[in-house]
């Protein structure tokens, strides 16, 4: 099959119909959040080892604070889902096609954001002596930031193929999956930073 053609199957899932009608679409889902959480739950339980074993002493003597710039970045991603909950209900509503792809480009504007500022902590981590190598506890949070960010990044990808879907009037009350999905994900990425935020800021 020829790239053209792949393209235009894939491009036929992101019009496909509301999430409610598909049984495979949300199978398939179901089953690659679930690999996604299984992964992330791993790292989180080895924190939590690491965390208990160093006791008292975390973070280790002389390791630099996480930037505040990271509540700005929990806020973004935060909003991020509340804006593509918004997306899904105007296009369950047939609110038009507009106000659809003004939601989604918001969304997809506080996700690049989160990603900037999540840049903003690494660079500051770096410049301090809190990089990858410096100590467990530098290390821990730099991998679980990373690897947060490049499932986010991973996210941007299809939210901006639905952004171009939707300026184009793809998706209406009746045929809306790919809205559906790409807002699943993104609350599951909105979750899973909430918690790796209480474990590595707020514990």
């Amino acid at each position: 099959m020829s790239l053209l053609g792949r393209f235009g199957r894939v491009g036929r899932w992101f019009d496909g119909p509301a999430l409610a009608g598909t049984g495979k679409g949300r199978l398939g889902l179901a089953l690659f959040l679930v690999s996604l959480g299984a992964m992330f739950l791993a790292a989180m339980v080895a924190f939590v080892s690491i965390r208990l074993e160093a006791g008292n002493r975390w973070p280790p003597p002389g390791a630099p604070q996480i930037p505040r710039t990271i509540w700005l970045s929990t806020l973004l991603v935060v909003g991020t889902s509340v804006v593509m909950a918004a997306a899904l209900t105007a296009v369950r509503r047939d609110l038009g096609h507009a106000r659809l792809a003004f939601r989604l480009g918001m969304a997809l504007v506080l996700a690049v954001a989160f990603l900037g500022t999540q840049t903003a902590v690494w660079i500051q981590l770096q410049l301090a002596g809190g990089g990858v190598r410096s100590s467990v506890y530098g290390f821990t949070f730099n991998v679980f930031t990373a690897l947060h960010a490049v499932h986010v990044l991973g996210g941007i990808v299809p939210l901006a193929f639905v952004l171009w879907r939707a300026r184009r009037g793809a998706y209406d009350a009746r045929r809306h999956g790919a809205v559906a999905y790409t807002a699943t994900y993104w609350h599951f990425l909105s979750g899973v930073w909430l918690l790796l935020f209480a474990l590595m800021v707020l514990w």
